[in-house]
């Protein structure tokens, strides 16, 4: 396996997302670097943590191999996708995966922070 250069930005605000769903986010990201790792012969992977208003988002995006989403979906556990998007439910989040053969791949999680959550800690 070649090594590959991450990019990872965290936008204002991404420091005041509460503990448990940055656990969240940090498994899902954790998982998505591993995939990329693993199965897409990725040169570059791009994370991105956000904040916005009510919502924190993540996003790993990889220029890797891609692959075809629902027929690993459908071999459950599916490169972690399945044990992924549980923990996004948990939180009541919502979790996306887009990826083709040959296109790489997007893993995106949104969970809900409510207001002012999150502030000093």
């Amino acid at each position: 396996q070649e090594p590959f250069d991450v990019q990872v930005t965290a936008q204002d605000g991404a420091s005041q997302i509460p503990a448990p769903l940055a656990s969240v986010l940090y498994r899902v990201a954790q998982e998505s670097l591993r995939n990329a790792a693993r199965h897409a012969d990725a040169r570059h992977v791009r994370i991105l943590l956000r904040r916005e208003g009510a919502a924190a988002t993540l996003e790993v995006e990889d220029d890797g191999r891609g692959f075809d989403v629902k027929g690993a979906e459908e071999r459950r556990p599916g490169m972690g996708l399945f044990s992924m998007r549980e923990r996004v439910a948990l939180v009541n989040g919502r979790f996306n995966v887009t990826s083709a053969p040959g296109r790489g791949t997007r893993v995106t999680a949104s969970v809900p922070v409510a207001h002012g959550e999150g502030v000093g800690e």
